[in-house]
């Protein structure tokens, strides 16, 4: 009798915060203008999605109206429905979250970064990959009240000169826009072949140790740096925690490591390894290369001084790696992946964690195994492949293919690679309806992409819709 009489002043207080959620998110981007994810110099177009889009005469894409986009937002947690075993976390989390006892609180904002090294002629990779990216972000801060997190956030970009074309857009997503170039003079690296191998290597050249910027954010005491084609699933709190906590003694944090290794009393450097690509120089796991898509620092000056001085010896070569240690042999050896992993491996081993790459970071790798041993050098290892989606924190996507490619996903992509896609769609769609958008309702393989991915004209090839931004640069 109790619970009845409780039910409607539940359902009242529901309704209330419901509204005001809608009311507050129309209210704060109710000036919008468009800025297209294919042709930043696109004039402004109305907003709704047929006439942002315009696939062709033929296309029987239906929209919701006003009524049904307000219905739809709720608390517009993204994360509904995403795979089969998604935990809900929104249901109970309608309260502003409160600070956890004798955690540090919100006061110190967590910076998050990208870095932009080039502008590439289809521009959906530099802006929807970081929208989404800064969305998933939000949803797993203290600026949503459907997340437990008591931990802010400040976005930065790190922009190479030549890629200041993309910057325009990157601000209006709400990124703090930092110019950047490499952050040491190639010319003045002691190696002449390290200077011609460094422009050879990876996918950018010297321009991918923009990343290292990340550690002169001094005015954070956590920055998260990640590529731009990551999304946050769930809130990072218990490793903020833990990289905050001074007190020497860190066992009580439940942090999943590779192996299960310890923690140590101090937290600097946290990352995960690339099993998957090994190394042709070193069977020692230990050696294979740092994933380069996601790391997390404590910044600091002295470290970066420290990290310019190591790069500009120039101690690699493509036979012996870093330090001739056999750091390397593999893809990005000669840049951050191999010049990391020997960083933290030889010269500051200390204060380094490694997370469980099923985990943090994770990219639905393939098959764990090689010729019967894990790759990770471990006696039992984790198949990131049967990992659970509500397991997930952060997500890679590689070896799953970009959204914005629209791929089938077929064998040999792993199965959960269409949760993960799912997971991704779901926050474009919660990123939309904040925005006050309309939405889709049907597309190609519409249960997976939600209408972004579509058909044009009827032609055979799929093809992804851009996403257009409002002109609004606070958070969503």
């Amino acid at each position: 009798k109790e619970k009845k009489r409780r039910m409607p002043l539940n359902l009242l207080i529901l309704g209330i915060a419901t509204t005001a959620s809608i009311f507050l998110y129309s209210t704060l981007f109710s000036s919008n203008f468009q800025l297209s994810g294919y042709d930043i110099t696109e004039t402004p177009s109305p907003r709704s999605l047929e006439e942002r889009t315009a696939p062709s005469s033929t296309s029987n894409q239906k929209l919701m109206s006003l009524e049904e986009t307000e219905k739809e937002m709720g608390s517009l947690q993204p994360l509904e429905e995403i795979g089969e075993n998604l935990k809900i976390r929104s249901q109970k989390m309608i309260t502003t979250p409160q600070p956890k006892e004798g955690a540090p609180g919100s006061k110190s904002l967590i910076a998050y970064a990208i870095s932009i090294t080039s502008c590439p002629v289809n521009k959906t990779t530099v802006f929807d990959g970081p929208a989404i990216l800064s969305h998933s972000i939000h949803q797993n801060s203290i600026q949503h009240n459907a997340s437990r997190s008591i931990y802010d956030y400040s976005l930065y970009a790190f922009v190479h000169p030549s890629a200041m074309g993309c910057s325009a857009g990157l601000e209006r997503l709400g990124y703090e826009v930092l110019v950047k170039d490499v952050p040491f003079d190639v010319d003045k690296i002691e190696s002449k072949s390290y200077r011609q191998q460094i422009e050879q290597d990876g996918c950018c050249g010297s321009r991918e140790f923009l990343k290292l910027w990340t550690y002169t954010l001094t005015n954070h005491d956590i920055v998260v740096h990640t590529d731009t084609d990551v999304m946050v699933l769930q809130p990072m709190d218990n490793l903020f925690d833990a990289m905050l906590d001074r007190s020497g003694n860190l066992s009580s944090y439940n942090l999943p490591t590779m192996g299960g290794v310890p923690l140590p009393s101090k937290i600097d450097f946290v990352f995960t390894r690339d099993y998957l690509q090994g190394s042709r120089q070193s069977k020692d796991p230990k050696k294979f290369g740092v994933q380069g898509g996601f790391f997390v620092v404590r910044p600091s000056q002295d470290v970066f001084d420290e990290l310019q001085m190591e790069i500009l010896k120039g101690d690699y070569d493509r036979s012996s790696g870093w330090g001739k240690k056999q750091y390397g042999g593999f893809w990005g050896s000669a840049q951050i992946q191999g010049f990391l992993s020997y960083f933290y491996g030889e010269i500051r081993p200390k204060n380094v964690v490694e997370l469980n790459r099923c985990i943090y970071n994770t990219m639905v790798d393939d098959d764990p195994f090689k010729d019967g041993k894990c790759r990770s050098g471990e006696e039992t290892c984790e198949d990131c492949r049967e990992t659970p989606l509500s397991d997930m924190i952060t997500v890679h996507l590689t070896t799953c293919w970009k959204p914005w490619h629209c791929p089938l996903l077929k064998p040999p992509h792993p199965p959960r690679c269409k949760d993960v896609h799912r997971a991704w769609f779901d926050f474009r769609k919660s990123l939309e309806l904040s925005w006050g958008y309309d939405i889709p309702t049907e597309g190609w393989y519409f249960e997976r992409t939600l209408g972004y991915c579509t058909k044009k004209g009827g032609v055979k090839k799929r093809y992804y819709v851009g996403l257009q931004m409002p002109n609004a640069t606070s958070k969503q």
